[in-house]
C-alpha cells in the first residue's frame, strides 16, 4: 500500500508536529537524567494521557536514569519480562510496580554509600595465620 500523497503544506505540518515531539521528548528524557522528575513522576503523567510520555520507549527512560546504563537498563527489563521494544502506554500494572520496586526513586548512585570490602584472603575468618 502506498503513503498517502500529501500536499506541501501538510508535509510541512507533519514535519513540524514530529520536530515538536523529538524535541518534546528529549527534554522528558534529560529532566530524568538529571532528576528533575522521577521515574514514579513520569508514570503518573502517561496516566493523565501525555501523549509524549505514551510513545517513550520503556528502555529509553531507564537507560537515562542515573545508576543506569544501556546494558543494566535491558537487564531489568528482562528481568521483569517487558519487551525492549516497549513503550511506556503497553506497561501492565505489574510491569509498572517490578520497575518501581527495582529502581531506587530519587537516590543518586554517587552519592550512596559503597558495599563493604570483600576481606583479603590473608584476613578472612579461618585463614591461616
Amino acid at each position: 500500500m502506498a503513503p498517502p500523497s500529501l500536499t506541501t503544506d501538510e508535509r510541512q505540518a507533519a514535519l513540524a508536529k514530529a520536530l515538536h515531539a523529538r524535541t518534546a521528548r528529549s527534554e522528558l528524557l534529560t529532566a530524568l537524567k538529571t532528576g528533575t522528575i522521577t521515574l514514579n513522576d513520569l508514570l503518573a503523567k502517561a496516566d493523565n494521557g501525555d501523549h509524549i510520555v505514551l510513545r517513550t520507549p520503556v528502555l529509553a527512560a531507564v537507560k537515562v536514569l542515573p545508576g543506569f546504563g544501556l546494558t543494566r537498563a535491558r537487564k531489568l527489563l528482562e528481568r521483569n519480562e517487558i519487551s525492549l521494544r516497549r513503550r511506556i502506554r503497553g506497561l501492565g500494572n505489574r510491569q509498572r510496580e517490578a520497575l518501581l520496586a527495582a529502581i531506587t526513586v530519587g537516590r543518586d548512585p554517587a552519592t550512596q554509600t559503597p558495599s563493604a570490602p570483600r576481606p583479603t584472603p590473608s584476613t578472612s575468618p579461618g585463614a591461616p595465620r
